[in-house]
């Protein structure tokens, strides 16, 4: 008869930690605490794979908020918070900025500009080139009678701008004082130089139409226009005022 014989060790699977803490053949299942993302049926002792599922629904359900979230803010990131201006407006905005600089030099350098080459080229030339960029952009935009009233708002209060920084060129340097474009006392220099400068800027009263400014904005510079050509004819010489303000500006001139 053969001796007790040791019973083989069933295999298993691979070694693991617990491989040899086998459970006992009939075990009762410890009850464990019932977990709120999971239920377990209690009549049920082995997991028919419900848990499973019920997680992969969980972790689609997380995939699908997540995918609409970044969804959401693509969307956002995409949509203009403002509308960008047009070229047009970009224009009109360099050329207000321009006007703006100009008078801010003007009226914070009163006493330089009493000289006749800084008056010319930091008063009259200055205007000019703003008075250019202005018909430069009305000629390319085409703005005319049948434009949108809007646009024609805007040209109206750029041409007004134009015309009060025309007035203040007018009123400073040799021509400093209360009424613009008083030629009595800056000479016939000054005079000539204002004429060539008002000329050019418009040739005919219908040059300052064009450029959106009113009848009586044209009218008045067509009367500056007239009072220096009658300087010009009397050759004027500048005030004593004037010509004490010109050799003070000179000296200082020379001395920085």
């Amino acid at each position: 008869m053969l001796g007790h014989v040791q019973q083989r060790r069933v295999f298993r699977g691979r070694g693991g930690p617990n491989d040899r803490r086998l459970p006992k053949h009939n075990a009762r299942r410890r009850r464990r605490p019932p977990e709120p993302n999971r239920v377990v049926k209690d009549d049920v002792e082995e997991d028919d794979g419900s848990s499973v599922e019920e997680d992969e629904v969980d972790e689609s359900k997380v995939v699908e908020e997540e995918e609409q979230l970044v969804n959401h803010h693509s969307t956002e990131s995409l949509e203009p918070t403002e509308e960008p201006l047009s070229h047009f407006q970009n224009e009109v905005n360099h050329f207000q900025q321009r006007v703006k600089n100009v008078k801010y030099s003007i009226q914070t350098s009163t006493l330089a500009l009493n000289t006749t080459s800084t008056y010319q080229n930091n008063v009259l030339r200055a205007i000019l080139n703003c008075a250019m960029e202005w018909k430069s952009i009305l000629k390319y935009h085409a703005i005319g009678k049948e434009t949108a009233e809007t646009s024609l708002s805007i040209c109206k209060a750029c041409a007004l701008s134009l015309f009060e920084l025309i007035q203040l060129g007018l009123q400073c340097g040799p021509l400093a004082g209360s009424k613009p474009g008083y030629f009595k006392r800056c000479g016939s220099e000054t005079a000539t130089m204002v004429h060539d400068f008002l000329q050019e800027l418009a040739p005919e009263k219908d040059s300052l139409i064009d450029l959106c400014c009113s009848e009586k904005q044209a009218d008045a510079v067509e009367r500056w226009k007239k009072d220096a050509q009658k300087a010009i004819v009397r050759k004027d010489e500048p005030s004593k005022h004037v010509q004490k303000r010109m050799h003070e500006a000179a000296k200082r001139r020379a001395e920085n």
